[in-house]
């Protein structure tokens, strides 16, 4: 392990645990608001003006949409995926692309870079992995590349059949990653392994920046045991 990589992992681990305890936290009483909401939306606490009604059920929405970004929060940064044995069923692929986007979009935002989803027609609409593996891999793959995007950056996660193989990439990372950046990419490395995948950063083609790619054979093999 090289001089980077053993204090990113561990910082990796200590992140990964805080988060998760964070998200727990917040379970709690937001499921206590989506409880009392639904109870006052089905007038078991008595009758609603027509107003009122439309509050309640904003706060419902609002609930329980947020409680699912701190699931996929959860699924995200559980450690344990890299050690625990995978589930391969088969999984919407669009809708897990589509989902880590998704987690990712308010810090996008929030630093002013553009998100976007590129999936090809060839592509199966059913893919046989672990759903929740695969949610890890790309979500860490689009956190990379938006911390190494300046102010109005655009970023595209595309999906596409290369050679018999699904191939997934991030473009439009307009800088080179670091040492720094490689280390903490090491956990995705060891995830993309299990599957018997890698990690291959390539240059943007007439551009400086590098794109981040993975391929998995179709159909996915059976993952390796631990």
């Amino acid at each position: 392990m090289d001089t980077f990589e053993a204090p990113a992992a561990e910082a990796d681990a200590f992140e990964a645990r805080l988060l998760a305890s964070l998200a727990h936290e917040l379970r709690s009483p937001l499921n206590a608001v989506i409880g009392m909401s639904d109870a006052l939306a089905a007038h078991l606490l008595g009758e609603l003006a027509p107003r009122q009604q439309a509050y309640v059920l904003d706060i419902l929405a609002a609930g329980r949409q947020l409680l699912g970004l701190i699931d996929q929060l959860l699924e995200v940064v559980r450690p344990d995926v890299e050690s625990s044995g995978l589930e391969v069923d088969p999984c919407d692929l669009r809708a897990v692309l589509a989902a880590s986007l998704a987690l990712l979009g308010p810090w996008a935002r929030q630093a002013r870079v553009e998100l976007g989803l590129e999936v090809d027609a060839a592509v199966p609409a059913t893919l046989a992995v672990d759903r929740r593996w695969l949610h890890q891999v790309v979500a860490r793959l689009v956190a990379a590349a938006i911390q190494r995007s300046p102010a109005g950056g655009q970023l595209t996660l595309a999906a596409a059949v290369r050679d018999g193989a699904l191939e997934v990439v991030v473009n439009g990372m307009p800088t080179r990653l670091g040492p720094a950046d490689e280390a903490a990419l090491q956990p995705v490395r060891r995830l993309l392994e299990r599957q018997g995948s890698s990690l291959r950063t390539t240059h943007e083609p007439g551009h400086a920046g590098q794109r981040l790619t993975f391929s998995l054979p179709l159909p996915v093999p059976t993952p390796h045991a631990s």
